[in-house]
């Protein structure tokens, strides 16, 4: 974060829409796959080039600007290697942050942001009325983005399962439904730390249809089922749900809470 204190206001604002601009420089990163490029050791703009198939001089003023804040080093001979600040850039990092970049680079996300003002004067989703059609709805056509947006539900519950499942005790519960699970990385954090829960995987059905990770061992051991569903029409019966709050159409926090008695199966 900026040392605010000793700028002026003017200077401080511009310097948010530097900060804006960068993000850009990262995304074209990610999209390009530097980081995995760069993951076997230095490589010279030629072959990043060549690899990625894209212009060299173009691709060699990105990574420039990309090393003055840290995030890659260019040695003498303009050749280009990771620094700890990008190695979440990779795709196989533990803490990878690589489908965020996608996601706040993609056309969907940049042209609902640049619709906000439609938002602000109407109070409808920004969304909607850029693509005429709800989110889901669009998703459920648009399979690359879908893709993109699934990764990051699935990296952002990664990141938050561990914290979640040691801060709830969830072994009083015999059921806990996982609404807008996506595929399933907080469940399964869940699971594997409680031993005697069930759950469920509900989501959309083209997102359960293709729900496939730490969730698939559970699933094979008969204590997750997947269920498709429409969770602003009815969801699943159960002693817990948890769920996720949206910003800006992705991934922002988990959050659980009980479910009436009436909805659900008693705890143990």
């Amino acid at each position: 974060m900026m040392n605010t204190s000793a700028l002026e206001p003017a200077e401080y604002l511009r310097r948010l829409f530097d900060d804006a601009e960068f993000s850009y420089l990262v995304v074209v990163a990610a999209q390009l796959g530097v980081a995995d490029l760069l993951a076997p050791g230095p490589q010279s703009i030629a072959d990043l080039s060549e690899a990625a198939g894209v212009d060299a001089q173009s691709l060699y003023r990105v990574l420039r600007a990309l090393a003055s804040q840290g995030l890659l080093r260019e040695d003498d001979d303009q050749r280009f290697s990771l620094t700890p600040l990008a190695e979440p850039l990779r795709s196989d990092a533990a803490d990878s942050i690589r489908p965020q970049a996608l996601w706040s680079g993609s056309e969907a996300y940049r042209r609902t942001w640049g619709d906000l003002g439609y938002s602000v004067r109407t109070g409808q989703p920004a969304f909607d009325h850029v693509y005429g059609k709800p989110f889901f709805d669009y998703l459920a056509e648009d399979l690359a983005l879908a893709k993109i947006f699934n990764d990051v539900m699935t990296s952002a519950s990664s990141d938050e399962g561990a914290a979640i499942a040691a801060a709830h005790d969830f072994s009083g519960y015999r059921r806990i439904v996982d609404v807008g699970g996506g595929h399933g990385a907080l469940l399964a954090t869940v699971l594997d730390r409680y031993q005697g829960p069930l759950g469920v995987l509900f989501d959309l059905p083209d997102v359960v249809q293709t729900a496939h990770g730490a969730i698939d061992r559970y699933i094979a051991a008969g204590r997750v089922e997947k269920m498709a569903g429409d969770f602003s029409e009815a969801v699943p019966g159960t002693s817990l749900m948890s769920t996720r709050s949206g910003r800006s159409g992705a991934v922002s926090s988990v959050a659980t809470r009980s479910v009436p008695p009436c909805k659900c199966s008693s705890r143990r």
